[in-house]
C-alpha cells in the first residue's frame, strides 16, 4: 500500500513529526535572521557587517549539511543528531551573549553547523526511518516545509 494514510501510519507520524522539526530549524532560521538582523547588526556596532551574520549560518550549514552522510555512519544517527542539538544551542547562546559583532558571527557559524547538521541528519534518516515506497512522499513534506516557513 502506497498512500498517504499508509505514510502516517504504524509510528511513522513521529518520525515525519522529528524529521519536519528538524527541516524547520534551517528554513525558520533563515526568516528569523532576515528580519532582524540588520537591528542586531546595529545593537553589536556592525552594520558593515551585518550580513556575514546571514552569510555566517549558511557557510557553517553548507559545510555541515555536505558532511552530514559521513558523520551519521561514523556516530549512528542518534547520536549525531544529540550533538547537531547541542552544537546548535551553543551557537544561539554564543550570539545571544555576543558583545561585538564578531562574536555574534562566529556564534552564526556554529548554529549554522548544528542547523545544517540536523537537516542533513534527517534526509539521511529518510532511508532509514521509511520504506522505500514512501521516500517521494517524505521528501515532498520535507520540501513542503520550507515553503511553509
Amino acid at each position: 500500500m502506497n498512500s498517504w494514510q499508509d505514510l502516517f501510519s504504524e509510528g511513522r507520524l513521529s518520525r515525519l513529526l522529528f524529521l519536519g522539526m528538524a527541516v524547520w530549524t534551517g528554513a525558520a532560521d533563515s526568516l528569523v535572521t532576515a528580519t532582524i538582523m540588520p537591528s542586531v547588526a546595529r545593537e553589536l556596532g556592525g552594520e558593515g557587517l551585518f550580513s556575514w551574520g546571514v552569510a555566517g549560518f549558511m557557510l557553517g550549514a553548507l559545510l555541515a549539511s555536505a558532511s552530514a552522510g559521513r558523520l551519521s555512519e561514523t556516530l549512528g544517527l542518534r547520536i549525531a543528531n544529540g550533538v547537531a542539538g547541542v552544537l546548535l544551542l551553543c551557537g544561539c547562546l554564543m550570539s545571544a551573549m555576543a558583545s561585538d559583532i564578531y562574536a555574534f558571527i562566529v556564534g552564526r557559524v556554529v548554529q549554522g553547523i548544528g542547523g545544517g547538521w540536523l537537516s542533513g541528519f534527517a534526509m539521511v534518516a529518510v532511508a532509514f526511518l521509511f520504506p522505500e515506497r514512501h521516500v517521494a512522499r517524505v521528501f515532498a513534506l520535507a520540501t513542503s516545509i520550507w515553503g511553509i516557513a
